[in-house]
C-alpha cells in the first residue's frame, strides 16, 4: 500500500512540473535565474534549457554554431577529447563516450551541490 502511494505522489509531482513548464538538468537542477555577468561572453555561453545536454552534433556543419550549444553539453563535449604525449595523439579514455562522461559531470554537479548547497550550473 505505501508504494502505490509514494507511485502516485511521484506521478503527481511529475504532473505538476509539466504542467509548470519547468525543463530540469538531469531531471534535478533548475535553469532558471541563471546569468552571464560578463558581457563578452553572454553571445558564447547558451543556457538553453535542456533535459540531457546531447543535441548529436546537429551544429556541426553550421558556421559558429558551437556558441548555440548548451555550456554543459560543452564541458561534457570536451571531456571526451583525447590528450597529448610528446607532440603525438593520443587515444583517450573518454573518447566517443559520451554517456560515461554525462555520469561524470552528474556526479560532480552532485558534489558541487552537497559542498556549496547552490545550483552547481550557476
Amino acid at each position: 500500500m505505501s508504494e502505490e502511494s509514494q507511485v502516485e505522489a511521484e506521478a503527481e509531482k511529475i504532473l505538476k512540473e509539466l504542467e509548470a513548464g519547468e525543463i530540469k538538468l538531469f531531471d534535478r537542477w533548475s535553469w532558471k535565474n541563471i546569468v552571464v555577468r560578463d558581457p563578452g561572453l553572454v553571445t558564447y555561453i547558451s543556457l538553453k534549457p535542456m533535459y540531457v545536454p546531447h543535441s548529436f552534433g546537429r551544429h556541426e556543419k553550421t558556421r559558429f554554431a558551437k556558441a548555440k550549444v548548451n555550456i554543459v553539453e560543452r564541458l561534457i563535449n570536451r571531456l571526451m577529447t583525447p590528450g597529448r604525449e610528446k607532440g603525438q595523439p593520443k587515444t583517450g579514455r573518454f573518447t566517443g563516450k559520451k554517456l560515461h562522461a554525462m555520469k561524470i559531470v552528474e556526479a560532480a554537479f552532485e558534489i558541487i551541490e552537497k559542498l556549496t548547497k547552490e545550483n552547481p550550473i550557476q
